[in-house]
């Protein structure tokens, strides 16, 4: 008798443990469906574990398993969301673990199948998923297939897998065709009492209103007529959520002192007191035309007939004395009969950015990465297009403007470009120059500061150059431009930016040196840039 009590017992607490087990593999499957239904790549993941806002619903965990997943196996982990629910429902029905490992194996066949059927039939490379849209499981199977060089029908493996996907993943979620119909019966037979009930209320309303019409229109004897009003649906192109570009009033406007800053530096250096020194010098000539720039004072010098050109330019030494400034530079204006002299000004001009951004130059639609460089010698600003650049390296000592340099080209290309066109990945291995700009919408990561993660992102916009390729020849188009004129979806532009590139030699010198070289020579056309500083070549 206590036996029989103590068996009750256990059969009583086994049931609710499989119960309690059928219960969390459900909540495993909800919780990987809505992983997956808010995955973004700028999110962490295994390479890039660091994010301050993280856009998953379950936040890093979230993010991270999705990523796994959809990097692994691609689309298809949805699928595999459904199995796991519906091996849930039957643990908790039927009080049973026996099926568990055979709803995995199946699930193992489907997700290597399906995976491969998704990689053949929709390849999307613009994700950070690099692998597409099968993973990487589906990519290598799929080029495993391709290699093979015609000796079998693509078409009829892709629809034998296909066949196969469905076969395994109908066995995972153990399908009954019984059972099928018989869902469906009861489906449909709640719809048709739902839509019946609907109709039948909508002719009780209506049988109201015609009653009520009536009976107004017996107690009103004048009657109104009013014409239907020519109301037409209204439609607008503005999206609320569409990203706009910052205002030019954020930076700094230029201060109202350009006339003393010309004063100051035309009473220090005047073309009379020029032209006295050359003819102390026994150096007749004039000046012809002068150039104030920020920084220097260009003064254009017509030689007398009989002077020769290297006897003005030995005089360098004697210009800089007699003016008191530290150098002066002496050289022929190609194109023109006089002779440049270059003279630091007294007090240096601050250049602004709101000045170049708000010129022409820079609101030009034929540039497509405009970056602000400054200003020339004669005062205009410097507007360039980086895609004629092809790539930047920049060099110095410190102090002398290399960071400067960086943040006004990545101010300019966020004041000109949506993160739709434009994408950065940004490299700061000091991890104090670009950290300013952690959670911009442009960051296709987070910004990078150690030399492993860098070699990994530097190699991962490799894979997507030599992808990007791939989808150019395709549609016949020799560049970036030619790709976006021909789709809808515009393939952004990439901006890869690396401060101090000599720490990160150091570290990971010959593996960064390989992927920077094939980036350097085949990344321009994939609209892949590449801007690099460094204080030692």
């Amino acid at each position: 008798m206590q036996s029989a009590n103590y068996s009750k017992i256990f059969s009583f607490f086994n049931k609710r443990i499989i119960e309690i087990i059928g219960l969390l593999t459900v909540l495993l499957s909800i919780f990987l469906l809505l992983s997956l239904s808010t995955y973004t790549p700028e999110d962490p993941n295994f390479i890039f574990p660091e994010k301050t806002k993280i856009q998953n619903l379950f936040g890093f965990y979230g993010s991270v398993t999705s990523d796994l997943f959809l990097q692994s196996f691609g689309m298809i982990s949805f699928l595999f969301c459904v199995t796991i629910f519906f091996t849930g429902v039957l643990i908790i029905r039927y009080k049973k673990l026996e099926n568990i490992l055979s709803n995995l194996f199946y699930s193992i066949i489907y997700i290597i199948f399906g995976s491969t059927v998704t990689s053949i039939y929709k390849d999307d490379s613009f994700w950070l998923i690099i692998n597409g849209s099968g993973g990487f499981v589906g990519r290598n199977i799929k080029e495993f297939i391709y290699s093979l060089n015609g000796s079998v029908d693509q078409s009829i493996i892709f629809f034998l897998l296909l066949s196969l996907t469905i076969i395994f993943f109908l066995l995972s979620i153990q399908f009954r065709i019984k059972v099928f119909f018989r869902l469906m019966k009861s489906i449909l037979f709640f719809v048709m009492k739902f839509l019946s009930s609907k109709f039948k209320q909508k002719n009780f309303d209506s049988e109201i209103k015609v009653n009520l019409e009536k009976k107004i229109d017996e107690d009103i004897k004048t009657e109104t007529t009013q014409p239907n009003l020519p109301f037409k649906k209204v439609e607008t192109n503005i999206n609320i959520k569409k990203f706009k570009l910052p205002l030019i009033e954020y930076l700094k406007k230029p201060s109202k002192n350009d006339s003393k800053f010309e004063n100051s530096n035309s009473e220090h250096t005047n073309p009379e007191l020029l032209e006295k020194i050359f003819s102390d010098f026994d150096v007749e000539g004039k000046i012809k035309k002068i150039s104030h720039g920020p920084v220097v004072t260009l003064y254009e010098f017509e030689p007398a007939p009989g002077i020769r050109v290297s006897k003005i330019i030995n005089l360098s030494d004697d210009i800089a004395r007699n003016t008191s400034s530290l150098s002066t530079r002496v050289a022929t204006i190609p194109g023109k009969n006089t002779v440049g002299i270059e003279i630091p000004n007294q007090i240096r001009q601050e250049v602004f950015l709101n000045e170049i951004i708000s010129d022409e130059k820079f609101k030009k639609r034929e540039i497509n990465l405009p970056i602000a460089l400054g200003k020339s010698i004669s005062g205009l600003p410097i507007v360039s297009d980086l895609t004629d650049m092809l790539h930047l390296l920049i060099a110095g000592t410190t102090g002398s403007g290399k960071s400067v340099c960086i943040n006004t080209i990545i101010l300019s290309l966020l004041y000109k470009l949506t993160p739709e066109k434009c994408k950065f990945i940004l490299i700061d291995p000091k991890m104090l120059e670009l950290s300013t700009y952690e959670g911009i919408p442009h960051l296709l990561c987070p910004v990078i500061t150690e030399a492993k993660k860098a070699t990994s992102a530097l190699g991962w916009v490799v894979k997507e150059m030599e992808s990007r390729y791939k989808l150019m020849t395709k549609e016949g188009v020799k560049n970036i431009e030619g790709y976006n004129n021909n789709n809808k979806i515009v393939m952004p532009y990439i901006v890869v930016i690396v401060d101090e590139m000599s720490d990160l030699m150091l570290v990971a010198g010959k593996e960064i040196e390989n992927y920077v070289q094939k980036l350097s020579q085949m990344a321009r056309a994939a609209g892949i840039h590449i801007i690099m500083a460094t204080q030692r070549p």
